[in-house]
This record gives structure tokens, C-alpha cells and sequence, in this order.
């Protein structure tokens, strides 16, 4: 018996702005898709209408629809999107409004990103990243990942403290439109790279992020020492590219952009406005400040074409055991192994080892503070490598290592799921107890929570020794 189809309809009416006509890119982009056909175009000297016939997955569920663009031509060449249409017919109740709008947006985007193809300006752009370890990364790394890529530690001497920041450089070199498009194409990039990382080295990666904060401060004089707190922002200055890092989007300033440092809005902006009496909502985007010397860096900049670090720099294998955030970090042998197996692996196994990593990097983040959203995290990095109808434990008993706790991991998961779905927390976080050298109960507790942190770990290590890595 066939499932009963419903249809559903939604109309998504914010405006798109193009400075150009941007019929011959919406075209483009359909027709380089298999699943996608023009069924009707209707032009005029102002507006233009196209209908597509489409198969696409929209939350999960492949859908058939079809989808119509309306684009108003203006005068002075530029064009606007200015409604899109969508009709799907769907097997499920599961799919609503708010899915339909998501994939518009989507669309949009890469529609954007098609637009800006084929440009002739090369850029690298610098992204600023951090770790929380006592040593900084030592050496530089060389990725040809989708971009080149080079992967360069700050400066900075050990530090007998776990939570020492740590400072890293991504040199992203590209092709793009503008600077806007090389940047926002670099940090998607990055984002991707440095939970690829996390999984291989078991460091958390995070983009740096200003805020101010509050310090203690102790003078030293030998007679009485004082102490005071005072606050100031974080950040970072570059001295090799003469920049201020505030974060990687519009607070990345050069010095000598000197309306950066005067202005309180930076980069291009975008503003909407409500108006109570008609309930429209009006945008609009203005450049705040022009950013000359940023630009002028980052265009055509080339990184080399090899790095050569020491031998000691380098472990011999993926490690599956928990790294302790005192010890050196040592990238494998394999590193670049490992970027280009994950570039071959098939489509919906790339996408898996990507949503694994970022949950990864996220438990991982969340450990210093949140041991149950870490292991919880830890649960669904690995459930994002689980295929159709296939369980978790089910997937344990392929991957994890011989002889695991399966009576451990099976407590584990069920603490998951009444964090997620009744807001329980159950490694103390909320009641600790000061008492630590006569708590029996935390050390238990914080034992079977490494064994079972480096069970998810060796897990995940073992899934991608068999897809990921080539064989000897």
C-alpha cells in the first residue's frame, strides 16, 4: 500500500539583494544538479519568474517539490530576489513551515557562494584559534584539504597550567570575489579543519573571542604586597601581520585602519528595522568602515609550498587514550594521510565523520566545566557515525575495543538521555564536595568516567582506522 502524500506550501518573502543580474547564477546552479529541472521561465524587462521541479532530503526525508523564484530587475543592473515559493508534497506530518523556510535560506546561501564563482583574486587569509594546554603546539603543518592550508602555533613558552590559552594560526589560501567571500569561505573552512583535529590529537578547538574580563593584579613590593582586579579586554595582537584580533569576523582590525578604532560598528553591517504600524520589517547593509589595509594583506599572499619540522615532533600512530591537557600535543605520522582519506571518503560517510567531529570538538570543549554534556556529546559524536536502523550498542560491538565495559556504556547512555531529555546532571557539577581525599565516591565516579571517555574515544579511532585511513 502507498503512503498517503500531503501537501504543504510556503511562501518565503525576504528580499535578496544582487549587484548583478542574477538569473544566469540561479540557472547555473540548478543545472549542475541531477535532481533539479526548469519546468517553466517567464521573463520581462522587470521580473523574472522560474519554476524548478525538485528532489532534495529536507529534514531527513527525500522530498519531491517544486520550487519558484521571483527576481525583480532594476535599473541601475542590479536584481533581487524577491520571493520564493516552495510546494512539497510529503509522506510524513514531520515536516512544517520552519523546515521550508531553513532550506530556502539555505538555498540562498549557496546561491551566494555560486554567484561569487570563478573569481580571479587570490587570497590567504589568516583564522585565529586557541586550545586550553599547558604546552602549545609545536611545529607548523601543511594541509592540502579542499585549500591549502597551513597550521602555525603562536609564540609562547610552557606554562605549569592546564588552562593556558594557546594561540594558532590557519593560513587559508583561496580563490574568491572579494575579501568578504575569501573570509567567510576561510572560516567555514577552519571550523571543519579544527574538529578534524580534535578527533585527531583529542584537543579542543575554538575560535578566538573577545570579551572583557576581569583580572587580578598583585604588586610586588618587598615590604606588602597589594592586590586589585581590574578589567580588560582579551584578544590578540599579531605582531607578524600588524593585526588586532578581536574575533575572526568584522572585529579583525589592521592598525593603520584607523576607523576601526574609532568606530563602534565595524566591517558591513546589516540592519532591520520593524515598523509597528505595518508590521513590515525593513533591512539594510552599509559598510560601517572599509577595512583597506585588511584587504591589501590578505590579496594575493601565498604560503609555501613545503614546511619541514623536526622528527620529534611527531607520534608514531593515532593515540586512543584520553589526552591530558599537561602533557605535549604530538600530531601522528599520518596527518596528512588522514585529510586525504577523510576528502575520499564517499559523500555520506564524509558527512557523518564531519557531524561526529564537531560533536567531538563540542564534548571536548564542554569537559572542563560540563562532564555530563561532555560525555553526552561524546554519545552523539558516535551515534553520528551509525548507519540506518543500526544502534548504539550494536555499533559499539563492531568498533569499540576487545572486551569493553558494555554494562558501563549502556549506564552511560541512559545518564544521556535523561540530561538531554529531563535536564539531569550527574557528575556533581551543581553539589561538589570540598572533601575530595575522603570522597570514595568521586574518585569512582571520575575513574569510570575516563574509562568510559576512552572507550568513545577508541571507538571513533577504530571507525576511521577502517574508512579513513589507508591500509598497509
Amino acid at each position: 500500500m502507498n503512503p498517503i502524500k500531503s501537501t504543504l506550501e510556503y511562501s518565503h518573502t525576504d528580499e535578496l539583494t544582487f549587484d548583478a543580474d542574477i538569473i544566469p547564477t540561479i540557472n547555473k546552479y540548478f543545472s549542475e544538479l541531477s535532481d533539479y529541472s526548469t519546468t517553466k521561465q517567464e521573463t520581462s524587462e522587470t521580473n523574472s519568474e522560474i519554476t524548478f521541479y525538485c528532489k532534495d532530503s529536507i529534514r531527513r526525508e527525500h522530498c519531491d517539490f517544486l520550487l519558484k523564484i521571483s527576481v525583480e530587475h532594476q535599473k541601475n543592473k542590479q536584481s533581487k530576489i524577491t520571493r520564493t515559493e516552495i510546494k512539497i508534497q510529503s509522506t510524513t506530518s514531520e515536516i512544517n513551515e520552519y523546515d521550508l523556510q531553513t532550506y530556502i535560506q539555505n538555498l540562498y546561501y549557496k546561491i551566494l557562494l555560486k554567484k561569487n564563482e570563478g573569481a580571479k583574486n587570490i587570497y590567504t587569509v589568516r583564522i585565529y584559534s586557541k586550545i586550553y594546554n599547558s604546552h602549545p603546539i609545536k611545529g607548523q603543518y601543511l594541509l592540502n584539504f579542499k585549500y591549502k592550508t597551513l597550521l602555525t602555533p603562536a609564540a609562547a613558552p610552557y606554562k605549569q597550567e592546564p588552562n593556558t590559552e594557546q594561540i594558532i594560526f590557519f593560513d587559508v589560501e583561496m580563490t574568491a570575489a572579494n575579501i568578504e567571500h575569501a573570509r567567510s569561505l576561510a572560516f567555514e573552512h577552519v571550523s571543519n579543519i579544527q574538529s578534524y583535529l580534535s578527533v585527531l590529537v583529542d584537543v579542543g578547538f575554538e575560535f578566538v573571542d573577545s570579551e572583557f574580563r576581569t583580572f587580578i593584579f598583585k604588586s610586588s613590593p618587598p615590604e606588602a604586597p597589594s592586590f586589585s582586579t581590574q578589567r580588560f579586554r582579551t584578544g590578540y595582537f599579531d605582531p607578524d601581520l600588524k593585526l588586532v584580533v578581536r574575533d575572526n569576523l568584522n572585529f579583525l582590525s589592521h592598525i593603520d585602519d584607523e576607523e576601526d578604532f574609532t568606530n563602534l560598528f565595524q566591517g558591513k553591517v546589516s540592519v532591520s528595522f520593524d515598523d509597528t504600524l505595518t508590521h513590515k520589517k525593513t533591512r539594510f547593509n552599509y559598510t560601517a568602515t572599509k577595512k583597506e589595509h585588511l584587504e591589501q594583506l590578505f590579496l594575493n599572499r601565498k604560503l609555501p609550498e613545503h614546511v619541514q619540522n623536526p622528527m620529534d615532533v611527531y607520534r608514531e600512530a593515532i593515540s586512543k587514550d584520553h589526552h591530558l591537557p599537561n602533557l605535549e600535543i604530538k600530531f601522528p605520522r599520518q596527518i596528512r594521510a588522514y585529510f586525504t582519506g577523510i576528502h575520499r571518503l564517499s559523500p555520506d560517510k564524509k558527512e557523518a565523520f564531519l557531524s561526529c567531529s564537531r560533536m567531538y570538538n563540542l564534548a571536548i570543549k564542554l569537559h572542563r566545566t560540563e562532564p555530563t554534556a561532555c560525555l553526552s556529546y561524546l554519545i552523539c559524536a558516535v551515534e553520528s557515525l551509525t548507519i540506518p536502523d543500526q544502534g548504539f550498542s550494536e555499533f559499539l560491538n563492531e568498533f569499540s575495543p576487545e572486551n569493553y565495559d558494555k554494562k558501563l556504556c549502556d549506564y552511560y547512555y541512559s545518564l544521556r538521555s535523561s540530561h538531554f531529555h529531563a535536564g539531569k546532571f550527574h557528575f556533581r557539577e551543581l553539589n561538589p564536595s570540598l572533601l575530595i581525599e575522603t570522597d570514595l565516591i568521586f574518585a569512582n565516579q571520575h575513574k569510570l568516567f575516563f574509562d568510559f571517555y576512552e572507550t568513545m574515544r577508541a571507538t571513533i579511532v577504530n571507525w576511521l582506522e577502517t574508512y579513513i585511513l589507508p591500509k598497509p
